[in-house]
């Protein structure tokens, strides 16, 4: 039976998987991925649905383009399970994350100016689902307006953010344009720089704030 994406109610698709990863003993980040993907261009197809229709002809141009685009995309799935993995291997390693180095080169009576704690994948999950909801919140009283950006673009730009930041920057700050294409590619942006090991992500305590700063080289 096939499914018009126009009648999926992206709100009731994203709320029943939060609550299905919650369930979870180990969240599968590769499979959220996927999900997110999805979700993204689900979201992109509806908007435009709703948006005036331009001549037949170009309409399906148009479509046959986002068809393509769409088929690209379902092939780059492999980055974002290479970064789940990248980040599973590196769970352990985000427990206290205060280096031998600094053990060895700094007094035990100083105080360190960062104390780094573990990062549960259920933790950036979790932060990625609050700031999601709010934004959803936000675009039913408001009109939609189509901002397309890239993955590699929004990569790009988190790292200026974080540059400009002095190096580390609060998760919820990377969220500038405010609509949930931009929070799902702002996530996805995220693994990414984990996957190519350009950022860290930590926290100060475990209730504390998500925070990226850029790995060291």
């Amino acid at each position: 039976m096939k499914v018009n994406i126009f009648e999926i109610s992206l709100t009731e698709i994203t709320s029943a998987y939060f609550e299905h990863m919650k369930k979870l003993l180990e969240i599968d980040l590769s499979s959220a991925s996927e999900f997110l993907v999805m979700a993204a261009y689900l979201l992109e197809m509806k908007s435009k649905k709703l948006l005036p229709q331009p001549e037949e002809i170009e309409l399906r141009r148009e479509e046959e383009e986002v068809e393509a685009d769409l088929a690209k995309h379902l092939a780059e799935y492999n980055i974002f399970k290479e970064a789940a993995e990248h980040l599973k291997r590196q769970k352990e390693k985000f427990s206290r994350i205060y280096s031998r180095y600094h053990k060895e080169h700094h007094p035990t009576h100083e105080k360190a100016d960062f104390l780094l704690t573990d990062v549960n994948l259920n933790d950036l999950v979790t932060a990625f689902q609050k700031v999601y909801n709010i934004f959803a919140e936000e675009e039913k009283t408001k009109p939609i307006i189509l901002d397309e950006v890239s993955l590699t673009q929004r990569v790009e730009e988190i790292v200026e953010i974080i540059r400009g930041a002095g190096g580390e920057v609060e998760f919820e700050k990377l969220f500038i344009r405010r609509t949930r294409m931009e929070v799902v590619v702002t996530f996805l942006a995220v693994l990414e720089l984990c996957r190519q090991k350009r950022i860290r992500v930590a926290q100060e305590g475990r209730f504390s704030g998500i925070n990226l700063r850029f790995a060291k080289a």
